[in-house]
């Protein structure tokens, strides 16, 4: 065990802008799905509570697609869609539907009705009896709901690596493929505390709604602000560099990312174009046009 941890340190000391990289990539694509979940789902729960005589289909439609396999899902959005992080953000966002939505949906219809009756009674409409009232009744359940997508897209998130996604999911790969545990752990631990880390943020932003009902959406409204900061931190860097004509991508193992690279050095001495490899940790030759 004392060996373990030394070589654990060891690793992390040599490889901690590995670390890193991999760290920012798995935070921005874990929030980018989260984002793109909650502005689908959330409406379409509210909806649906207006609408019972299509909910049980459209979170029936939901709860289906969670049941096929990720990495079925991946290998087929990339028959149409390429490598990288999009398969990975649609197959996420996906995933994440169906908490968000069946939970919103059921929020709002566990709100007392003697309480909606006695704001109508009061005059509000429907809007401002959603607004007033059952959104702010229903938030524990709807942010139960946004917890459990949150903690669903942080751990599948490392399966992006295998289509280019990046992430902590690459390092883990390389851990397997390399039989060594430390690696795997050097993937997996940070992964996890960041599973913990975010459902802690989401729960204290669960609080801060119960505390206060008059400015009951401040903390979300400020937990999405940040949220969005760092999702675009990375496309505004990226506008100052050159995007790449060509991207070569595909599967984990040791040789890839030497042939990879050779077909890199090779279109660039015959042609104009500007070509990355995408996955460090391997590649193949797999190309997708931009």
């Amino acid at each position: 065990m004392a060996n373990f941890m030394e070589s654990y340190v060891s690793l992390f000391q040599e490889r901690s802008d590995l670390l890193f990289n991999s760290f920012w990539e798995h935070v921005q694509l874990s929030l980018v799905s989260l984002l793109i979940a909650v502005a689908i789902a959330l409406p379409i729960g509210i909806l649906l509570t207006r609408y019972t005589r299509y909910s049980e289909w459209i979170i029936g439609f939901a709860a289906v697609l969670q049941t096929i396999p990720s990495l079925a899902l991946l290998g087929f959005l990339v028959l149409f869609v390429g490598i990288g992080t999009t398969p990975a953000i649609i197959a996420l966002t996906a995933y994440a539907l169906l908490p968000i939505m069946r939970n919103t949906y059921t929020g709002i219809r566990e709100v007392d009705p003697a309480i909606v009756e006695a704001a109508r009674g009061m005059g509000m409409n429907s809007y401002r009896s959603l607004l007033k009232i059952e959104l702010p009744l229903a938030m524990p359940t709807i942010m139960a709901g946004i917890r459990t997508s949150m903690v669903l897209i942080v751990g599948t998130a490392t399966l992006a690596a295998l289509v280019g996604g990046g992430g902590l999911g690459q390092i883990i790969m390389t851990g397997i493929q390399r039989t060594n545990n430390e690696y795997i752990l050097f993937g997996a631990l940070p992964a996890a505390l960041l599973a913990i880390v975010l459902d802690v943020i989401l729960r204290l932003t669960e609080r801060g709604t119960k505390r206060n009902r008059r400015a009951s959406f401040k903390p979300i409204i400020a937990v999405v602000a940040i949220a969005l900061l760092i999702v675009f931190i990375q496309p505004v860097v990226s506008m100052f560099k050159d995007e790449p004509d060509l991207v070569i991508g595909g599967k984990l193992g040791p040789e890839p990312p030497i042939l990879a690279n050779m077909y890199k050095l090779l279109i660039e001495e015959e042609t104009d174009l500007n070509v990355e490899v995408i996955a460090p940790l391997g590649a193949t030759n797999v190309t997708s046009m931009r």
